[in-house]
Formats: structure tokens, C-alpha cells, sequence
């Protein structure tokens, strides 16, 4: 398990990949900043700020497309490779193997996704360390669901970055706007509800998007199981040349 676990961060750690998913975790800080400094009010109504930031940039674009980018390749590379028949003939059990690979991208991407929240809604709401801490929950909270999901596409297409990118922006942002119901089977939903649910009052804006707490906790911890036994099943079941 240690192995392919090492071996994992290596695939995902890329000094390109690396760069990239740190200008993009850095641009809601950059321009949380640049709001703050041409603001004319340091208080107000912080609706825009929270749907613009929080929910479309921070929820929307930099946690799913960093998660995209470190999960689809942890098998991916694999299987482009052909490296995955020798992970394969390792005494590990399936279930092992499927674990180290999931827990590589939410190892690496955590830390950039996180701090990235956190740091913009400290800055973006005035110190607010409280709200700060409930937008890291939810963030990690849609980390390891969405490490589930790409992690298993990576292994059962080599397409997964498509996959995923129509999965976030079909399924996540028009389907769950367009369809109340469809809130209880989103990672999004289900982090902003997290944040929302523990932070008091400054993102109220989002309220709309959000489902009941113990619903949000519950779909996130299914979604992260199934797709984790999803991957373990296709490592039993399937033919590696």
C-alpha cells in the first residue's frame, strides 16, 4: 500500500501541474484582494462578493477543476502507461490499492483548495475566522467527494478529464440550478450546505443553494464509498493488458 501510495503522489506531483493548480488556487485570493483594495466601503452587503467568490469561483471552478486535475491521474497515468499491470500483480489487496490511489489527489489537493478558501473569506469578509472555518469544512468535505468520483472515472476511461469536466458543468452547475432536486446529489450542494450550516450568518447568499445539513454529510460520505467500491470492483473485475 505505501508503494503505489508513493508512487501516486510522484504521477500527480509535476512541477507543471503543480504550477498551474497553484495560479489557479491563488486566483480567488488575487482577486478577493483587488475587491477589497477599490472598495469604497469596508462593510455592506456581502451577497455579491459570496456568490461571486464563494459559490462561482471558489465552489464552482477552483475545487472541482484542482480536483480534476490531480484525480483522473492517479490511474490515468497508469493506464497510458501500461504500468497498471505491474501495480496489479502486487500482493496488496484490491481494496488497498483503490484507498492509496484516492488518497493521494486528496492529500495534494486539500492544502491547495483549502488555504485557497480560507484565505479568501478571511480577507474577503473582514477577519472573519469563524466563516474562514466553515468554508474549509465544506471544501474538504467536497474534496474527498469529488477525489471519489474523478478517481474512479480516471480508471474506467481514458477520457476521464472530459468525463469530469462535463460531469462538474452539466451536472453540477446547470442541472442542480435548473432542478431543486437535483441539490441532493451534488458535491457542490452538498459543500456549500457544510459552510452555510456552520458559518453565522455572512453567507447567508447562498442559502438557496443548500440542502439540510445531515442530508449534505450523509450524500457526501456515499458518494465517496460507492465510487470508492465502484473503483475496487473495476480492479477486480477487469482485464489489464
Amino acid at each position: 500500500m505505501g508503494p503505489v501510495f508513493r508512487l501516486s503522489i510522484r504521477q500527480i506531483t509535476g512541477v507543471r501541474r503543480l504550477l498551474i493548480v497553484l495560479l489557479l488556487a491563488l486566483l480567488p485570493v488575487v482577486l478577493t484582494l483587488v475587491i477589497r483594495l477599490t472598495s469604497s466601503e469596508g462593510g455592506g452587503d456581502n451577497s455579491d462578493y459570496v456568490n461571486g467568490v464563494v459559490n462561482a469561483l471558489i465552489v464552482g471552478v477552483v475545487l472541482p477543476i484542482v480536483m480534476i486535475s490531480f484525480s483522473t491521474s492517479v490511474f490515468g497515468n497508469d493506464l497510458e502507461d501500461r504500468t497498471l499491470s505491474f501495480i496489479m500483480l502486487t500482493p496488496a489487496a484490491r481494496w488497498k490499492l483503490a484507498l492509496s490511489k484516492l488518497a493521494a489527489p486528496i492529500l495534494i489537493g486539500t492544502p491547495f483548495v483549502v488555504v485557497s478558501g480560507a484565505a479568501s473569506i478571511y480577507l474577503g469578509l473582514g477577519g472573519d475566522v469563524g466563516s474562514a472555518m466553515a468554508v474549509s469544512a465544506g471544501l474538504l468535505v467536497g474534496v474527498v467527494a469529488y477525489a471519489s468520483v474523478f478517481t474512479w472515472s480516471g480508471l474506467i476511461t481514458t477520457r476521464a478529464l472530459a468525463f469530469a469536466i462535463v460531469y462538474v458543468f452539466l451536472w453540477e452547475g446547470v442541472m442542480s440550478t435548473l432542478v431543486p432536486g437535483v441539490k441532493y446529489l451534488s458535491i457542490s450542494a452538498y459543500a456549500l450546505s457544510v459552510m452555510y450550516r456552520l458559518s453565522d450568518g455572512p453567507l447567508e447568499a447562498v442559502a438557496d443553494q443548500t440542502i439540510e445539513m445531515p442530508a449534505a454529510l450523509t450524500g457526501a460520505c456515499v458518494v465517496a464509498v460507492v465510487f470508492w467500491l465502484l473503483t475496487v470492483w473495476r480492479l477486480r473485475t477487469m482485464d489489464v493488458p
